[in-house]
């Protein structure tokens, strides 16, 4: 998966001291910042897994955690969507999104509501032993996809393998 080969980039990146070293990476580095956006995810995703047992936390007790909420409907909707527009309409966008993240599956759109209760869970004592976790709110989007990824050296999807668990439950 891309993630793999990016990670110890990312990983590099957020390790640096400075600005001024940061910025020295990045003109180094122009084929890993063409998505800036899908990079700028990496390297977070990246900063809680290598740092979630950095002594620098672990003796303050400081849990690392991310939350990785899916398309969610908030006042920056109507601009995501024209950028997300060849020609920047924001119907066209909402269109492409719904067709790629969400009509495959049934989906909708998760409202900020759905991403602030499980933040507001994470926070307390109750997970007091929970970090470096990737949490993914996306109706399970993002473990649906990566099934997909690691499934298809087979060919097969997801329905396939439960449609054949299920013969083989019935033989």
């Amino acid at each position: 998966m891309a993630g793999k080969q990016v990670y110890p980039k990312a990983v590099e990146l957020v390790n640096l001291k400075s600005w001024d070293e940061a910025m020295k990476w990045y003109d180094k580095h122009p084929k890993e910042i063409e998505s800036s956006y899908v990079f700028a995810k990496q390297c977070l995703l990246s900063y809680v897994t290598y740092k979630c047992m950095s002594t620098e936390f672990i003796n303050r007790k400081i849990r690392i955690n991310a939350i990785n909420p899916g398309d969610t409907t908030t006042g920056l909707t109507d601009d995501s969507n024209r950028s997300t527009s060849p020609t920047g309409n924001a119907e066209e966008g909402a269109q492409m999104i719904e067709n790629i993240f969400l009509k495959s599956w049934n989906g909708y759109a998760d409202e900020p509501k759905d991403v602030g209760y499980p933040m507001v869970v994470v926070g307390r004592d109750i997970c007091s032993y929970m970090s470096g976790q990737l949490i993914y709110i996306d109706y399970g989007l993002t473990s649906s996809l990566t099934s997909m990824a690691l499934l298809k050296s087979d060919d097969k999807t997801i329905e396939d393998i439960s449609h054949e668990a299920n013969e083989k439950k019935s033989t």
